[in-house]
């Protein structure tokens, strides 16, 4: 039996906070399943051993034609998901497909951290028990295998695992019924037969044997049997010998001691040191065996030393037999982490934690390789040799630390007495629950309870304004500064409106100069669609030459374009070669002159010269005062504006639009710029430029939240204002910056939600942060979907306050119990069920229904568009269109920059360069990071997550949430990727390291505090010297090279 003293009501404590680890497990799982088919070759295996069994019958699977060399344990689970394909005509490797096929091996995953909870819960507190689940349910080694690769290795350590418990707690039938299912699974299953034997050994009782065996036996045939009424009796045991001698490699894939010695896919027969791959193999798993073997007879009246002995051996037999495939190291990561709950010794945490990286190193690797059709990794890559010695090294350190805890004293518990330095103090539960409550009781309220405090700690005395006077001042002049810095050069208020749009081929535009002149350039500012056409040109309107094509494409919308003819000609005409273009105006120069050329006069073929309407081609010349002899970001698009300001003037216009791999809403934002001042660059650009400003006083009002004083708000508003990508982000006519504008709003409005209890104050005050945080968060996602990420975060903090109104709870129930006449505890106890009930049903409102409702409003721009495809099954197939579209984009860009060079900004992304300027001179917009606010800014991530385990900030934990919520996406993401990404994650990385400036200055703010003001003004400072890179200030070469820092800080 297992030792502990019972507590009521503990084991019904242990349930939200398991439910929501094995909830936020199986979300990451149903958001990596089907992103990747996995493993092809074993996924399309899998799929075509369902399609089989469900066409030819379940028990006549193994036919002759088909490879099958699995036992039918599995084949069961695979004959349900082929009836689902077929009932519900699912289409195989479909996303759905291929989600449902990796579904069981991703729940067997939860039902492992449930087992490892499950026993963890017996000897260690409440928080260890948790902490050692997230551990096992977040290893990338489980969720990789199963719900990435594809295979079904967690399903079979079910089974082992409680196999193992049955031996441990002596239920040796029970034990053998697992066994033989585990075998059903996986032959591997037989090699962890000889510890049943051992244990049944020391039962001087043949009943014990007699139960075990015929258990174990039944459990074995009942599944078998039908399938032998079309095999025969002996088809199992060939199936079985076939399967364990069908690899005839040393090494397959798998960086162990063959692998390190030149037998990864080498012949097992060939000769090695005297003897061959394949004597040396089972000389390794024998060894292994005798000596897990004589590890479990020395320990084997010690709990855990099942879970030990076989955690070595699983080990030991990959890195030292024959025929190991990649994935065999993974049966020994969850048996070490249940060896660990048992013993209690740190290093066996760490020989998991060791085990589980070698394991994805090996696994990743090979289904990296295997993505590019590159199935057998050579023999002298390096990586694989690496890791190889890597698993020798740590099986090494494995067996001495066995050894180790084999000589050690344990009392009747299974704990090590005298525990040193290295090992875990494993105190039975109620000395926990004892020294909780005593805390409890001192503090007169849960420790979890997040409350607002002041000088630093966010507290707001009574009846005080949140914001005050010096807050407005503050935040007025920042306000004030910004805008006009970023109001400047934002961009023209003029373009040209009216325009040609040809409708016939060869329609053609005749423009006469008066006189010959010389034409030097020529530019043109199209509008939306796509075409081509050409100019030709003649000194007397007979005799066409020198033509120059033009390709009206998506790159030329709404800005102007520049061809050099350098030519004279008094006639110049403009062709149509392919219509669907519309070209709003043409503008000729010459080099003596920046004015345009004057015409005399225009001709539009087959029109009316007469007539307005009929002279259509006149509307190309009757804005040249609009046209610009240097066409610049000023006067038109640049970078994606050509999207988004584009398709933002089609919503507008109720035109089919041309940007459909995100939202409408951000464009509906942009689009109300252009309804109040037009279509130009002022139109399209302010709106984001205003949603910029507004980040200031919302920055601000967060950290005056997280920090209490207006002096430490200002702090990170400084920060965040004269940060690059804050300025040069939100003044391109882009998306992110709705998006990221309402992921500050959504989280600001979950961190105050988290700082107010519905013990304290009314419980329909607690729901407005709450459903705002909701409202902001489907206006963001409606905008980009990058916002979703932030929703997971959302999720965890809802989960996090909530658990702490149940810690209040339980607190009360314990109390009340010397207490009884105590009234607040009793109304504690009394509310919290139906108030934890309705404020889910709040969030089923705002965080479900009404964004449901909301993300459809916001194609009503779309369902305007005349003509069928804009019904709501069309929105539906938009979304499916804007998932594959970002799932499966394949492209290079030389800006691009994955995850992992963002902080520390590798490589910024250019923008804008001017195509004019000057030899000497330079006009470049850029968007990257300050490197006084991204730098210092990263560092005090990484040192939030290192102090966080140590000791416990709520405010801390909230800005790490957000922040990782936002990050740990794009880590999975395989599409291209700039730094323009990481402006999700600022915010919350500019308040994280505004935390540790005032950490750092409250301990000595007399003489600190200048260096605080210094480090503020030099961040200003850098702003100011870097602000023409991203501006598009003209300035020259020598400035800009002192700007180039980096080797990827290219500029011109």
């Amino acid at each position: 039996m297992d030792s502990g003293i019972s507590i009521p009501g503990t084991r019904h404590n242990f349930r939200i906070g398991l439910w929501l680890i094995l909830a936020a497990a199986f979300v990451l799982r149903l958001v990596l399943a089907p992103v990747w088919l996995g493993y092809e070759a074993d996924m399309r295996t899998f799929i075509a051993w369902a399609d089989h069994a469900y066409n030819t019958g379940l028990f006549g699977v193994y036919t002759d034609g088909m490879f099958l060399d699995y036992p039918p344990g599995y084949l069961y689970v695979l004959y349900i998901l082929g009836m689902l394909h077929h009932v519900f005509h699912i289409p195989w490797e479909g996303t759905f497909s291929i989600l449902l096929m990796k579904l069981p091996a991703s729940l067997a995953d939860l039902v492992l951290g449930l087992l490892i909870f499950q026993e963890a819960s017996r000897r260690f507190s409440l928080r260890g028990a948790y902490a050692l689940t997230l551990g096992v349910v977040l290893n990338p080694a489980l969720w990789l295998n199963s719900s990435i690769w594809g295979q079904i290795d967690s399903i079979f350590m079910i089974f082992v695992l409680l196999f193992l418990r049955g031996l441990r707690q002596k239920k040796f039938a029970f034990a053998a019924c697992m066994l033989a299912i585990a075998v059903l699974i996986k032959p591997q299953g037989l090699l962890l037969g000889p510890f049943l034997l051992l244990a049944l050994a020391k039962q001087r009782d043949f009943k014990a044997w007699l139960q075990a065996f015929g258990t174990g036996a039944v459990t074995f045939l009942l599944p078998v049997v039908p399938f032998m009424i079309h095999k025969g009796f002996s088809w199992i045991f060939t199936l079985y010998f076939g399967t364990l001698g069908s690899y005839p490699y040393a090494s397959l894939n798998a960086f162990n001691l063959f692998a390190l010695f030149g037998g990864n896919f080498t012949d097992q027969t060939k000769p090695f040191l005297f003897l061959s791959y394949q004597t040396w193999g089972t000389i390794g798993l024998l060894g292994s065996l005798l000596a897990a073997s004589w590890l479990y007879l020395r320990i084997r009246n010690r709990s855990g030393a099942g879970q030990l002995a076989a955690a070595l051996f699983m080990a030991s037999a990959f890195i030292l037999a024959n025929m190991m495939h990649e994935r065999y190291l993974f049966y020994a990561v969850p048996l070490l982490a249940a060896a660990f709950i048992w013993f209690g010794d740190r290093k066996l945490l760490f020989v998991y934690a060791g085990f589980s990286l070698t394991f994805v190193l090996n696994v990743g690797y090979v289904l990296v390789q295997s993505w590019r059709k590159l199935y057998l990794i050579p023999v002298h890559d390096t990586l694989m040799l690496l890791v190889s010695a890597c698993n020798i090294g740590l099986l090494i350190y494995a067996w001495k630390l066995g050894w180790t805890l084999a000589k050690k004293d344990f009392g009747h518990s299974g704990r090590a007495k005298g525990t040193g330095s290295g090992e875990m103090d494993l105190s039975v539960r109620s000395q926990v629950q004892k020294s909780d409550f005593q805390a409890i009781r001192k503090q007169g309220r849960s420790d979890g309870d997040l409350e607002p405090e002041n000088s630093g700690t966010g507290k707001e005395s009574k009846g005080s304004r949140f914001l005050g006077k010096k807050d407005f001042l503050y935040m007025g002049i920042l306000i004030v500064v910004y805008t006009i810095i970023a109001c400047i050069n934002l961009g023209s208020a003029k373009a040209p409106e009216t325009y040609w749009q040809p409708s016939e081929y060869q329609e053609n535009v005749v423009v006469d100069l008066g006189s010959t002149q010389s034409i030097d350039r020529i530019n043109s500012f199209a509008g939306d669609g796509e075409g081509k056409y050409s100019y030709w040109f003649s000194e007397d309107g007979i005799v066409w030459d020198h033509e120059i094509p033009v390709e009206s494409d998506y790159t030329k919308v709404f800005t102007w374009a520049s061809v050099q003819p350098n030519v004279k000609a008094r006639y110049v005409k403009i062709v149509t070669d392919k219509t669907g273009f519309r070209l709003h105006e043409v503008a000729f120069f010459n080099h003596q002159s920046e004015k345009p050329l004057p015409v005399l006069s225009v001709n539009t073929s087959g029109g009316d010269p007469s007539s307005a309407e009929g002279n259509a081609g006149y509307r190309l010349f009757d804005e040249q005062k609009d046209a610009p002899y240097e066409p610049t970001y000023l006067n038109g698009t640049y970078f994606d504006e050509i999207y988004h300001a584009r398709t933002a003037y089609e919503h507008l216009h109720q035109i089919e639009p041309y940007e459909s791999t995100h939202p409408p809403l951000g464009k509906i934002f942009i689009s109300a710029g252009i309804w109040l001042f037009g279509m130009n660059p002022l139109g399209w650009r302010i709106v984001g430029t205003l949603f910029g400003v507004g980040m200031i006083p919302l920055i601000y009002a967060f950290g005056k939240r997280l920090f209490g004083r207006s002096e430490y708000a200002l702090i990170p508003a400084v920060l965040f204002t004269f940060d690059f990508m804050h300025f040069a982000q939100t003044r391109i006519a882009t998306i992110d910056v709705y998006g990221v504008f309402f992921i500050m709003l959504m989280f600001y409005y979950m961190y105050r939600y988290m700082t107010i209890s519905f013990y304290k104050v009314s419980l329909w005050k607690t729901w407005i942060p709450l459903g705002l945080a909701g409202l902001f968060f489907v206006i963001g996602a409606a905008s980009k979907w990058i916002v979703l990420y932030g929703g997971a975060g959302l999720a965890v903090l809802l989960a996090i306050s909530l658990t702490d109104r149940y810690k209040e709870y339980k607190a009360a129930k314990l109390h009340v119990l010397e207490y009884p006449e105590d009234e607040e505890n009793q109304r504690k106890i009394r509310v919290f069920p139906r108030y934890t009930l309705y404020t889910l049903l709040v969030c089923l409102v705002f965080y479900v229904i009404i964004p449901a409702l909301i993300y459809l409003l916001s194609y009503i721009p779309f369902m305007m568009v005349p003509g069928p495809g804009h019904g709501l099954k069309d929105i539906l197939t938009y979304q499916v269109h804007m998932y594959q579209y970002h799932s499966h984009l394949v492209a290079t860009h030389p800006f691009a920059s994955p995850w992992w060079e963002w902080p520390l900004m590798i490589t910024p992304i250019w923008y804008y360069k001017a195509m004019y300027a000057p030899a000497d001179t330079v006009s470049s917009i850029v968007s990257f990071g300050n490197p006084l606010v991204w730098w210092p800014g990263f560092a005090a991530v990484l040192y939030t997550i290192y102090r966080i385990f140590r000791k416990m900030d709520r405010r801390l934990l909230v800005l790490l949430i957000a922040y990782l919520s936002q990050y740990l996406p794009w880590m999975l993401v395989p599409r291209l990727t700039f730094i323009y990404h990481y402006f999700a994650m600022v915010p919350f990385m500019v308040l994280m390291l505004s935390y540790w400036v005032i950490y750092w200055m409250k301990k000595k703010p007399e003489t600190r505090k200048r260096w605080v003001v210094a480090y503020l003004a030099g961040a200003v400072l850098l702003f100011i010297w870097f602000y023409p890179l991203l501006s598009g200030l003209p300035v020259s070469k020598t400035y800009t090279s002192w700007l180039h820092w980096l080797p990827g800080w290219r500029y011109f």
